[in-house]
């Protein structure tokens, strides 16, 4: 449990932040080049992030079993996913995220959510548009 504030991370080969059982609040963190998430949040993690600049990763923020993330006034950027929101482990619950005055730039996929998860932009819920992303991303 912590904080982690006014911090850069470069050409990190796998996650920048990988969070597990913690509660931590993120601000003003940069993350260039990520080989896989940027930040990555599980195992009943709980965030509170704001300023987080995400350029080049392939997923900007994992969203994993029974975490949950409240993310401020960030950007995600020439990326490939920008947030996954899904249960990996069958002994968790689904994930929530509520994002406020979050925007992208040149993002393949803004986001992919299970059924069961929560993901919300200002207030307006994501549809749900995958089935079984433990699969699809390990």
């Amino acid at each position: 449990n912590g904080s982690i504030l006014n911090s850069e991370f470069y050409n990190i080969g796998n996650d920048s932040i990988d969070l597990s059982g913690s509660i931590v609040e993120l601000s003003h963190i940069n993350s260039f080049s990520s080989g896989d998430k940027a930040v990555s949040i599980g195992e009943g993690s709980t965030v509170y992030a704001k300023g987080i600049d995400i350029i080049n990763s392939r997923i900007g923020f994992a969203i994993k079993d029974s975490s949950y993330l409240e993310l401020l006034e960030s950007t995600v950027r020439d990326s490939e996913i920008g947030f996954t929101v899904f249960q990996k482990k069958q002994e968790f619950q689904s994930p929530k995220a509520d994002i406020w005055r979050y925007t992208s730039k040149n993002v393949k996929q803004e986001y992919l959510l299970e059924e069961g998860s929560s993901l919300i932009f200002d207030g307006l819920k994501a549809k749900p548009n995958s089935i079984d992303l433990r699969d699809e991303l390990y």
